[in-house]
């Protein structure tokens, strides 16, 4: 027995849903093409697995190929795709805010945070900011040293290690003699062919 709809409105919706049951069938059955085609040639010769590697990156895109928008309508086609994003961020950053200007105001005066004096700020600042220099200033392309941590890893952390480095060069200093692993190095030599 076939659904027969009743209104226009009815008929507009039933068109709605066999046009989005066609697209998920398109879609899946491209998806699965794709994905048989790969196989065949990964099993085969040379030639074969150098043809699987295009469809295999390009299955493997990290595009969006659907969105629901704000309706909850699934969206398949890159314009649509790209207004339904578009309205869920201009709905996200719209400014939605209820309280008024005195409320906010009051709601600021009503923080207290402490506030560091000129000295200690001036002091922790240019610490800081001398040692993270001095990591910023380490060559790159350099061997690591015996804790086999790269100086592209000490770049990359330079404010989540700048702290606890701190800490360990005023130890240094508290005692006069840097830790053993530290005071460490490896010299690896490499003979380069037509050098004595």
């Amino acid at each position: 027995m076939a659904l027969v709809p009743r209104t226009l409105e009815d008929q507009g919706k039933l068109q709605l849903r066999q046009q989005e049951l066609w697209s998920q069938v398109e879609y899946r059955a491209r998806n699965y093409a794709i994905t048989a085609q790969r196989r065949v040639y990964e099993v085969g010769d040379k030639a074969g697995k150098l043809l699987a590697w295009p469809e295999q990156r390009d299955s493997e895109s990290s595009g969006v190929l659907k969105k629901e928008n704000a309706e909850s309508i699934l969206q398949t086609t890159g314009i649509t795709i790209a207004k339904a994003f578009a309205e869920y961020y201009e709905d996200l950053y719209a400014s939605k805010t209820t309280m008024s200007t005195a409320d906010c105001a009051d709601f600021l005066r009503g923080i207290h945070l402490q506030v560091l004096q000129g000295e200690d700020r001036d002091a922790l600042e240019v610490v800081m900011k001398e040692e993270e220099v001095a990591i910023l200033d380490l060559q790159s392309g350099k061997a690591p040293g015996p804790n086999e941590l790269p100086v592209d890893l000490y770049k990359g952390l330079t404010s989540t290690i700048t702290g606890p480095r701190l800490a360990m060069f005023r130890e240094v200093c508290e005692r006069g003699c840097l830790p053993a692993d530290q005071r460490a190095a490896s010299i690896t030599v490499i003979h380069k062919e037509g050098k004595p």
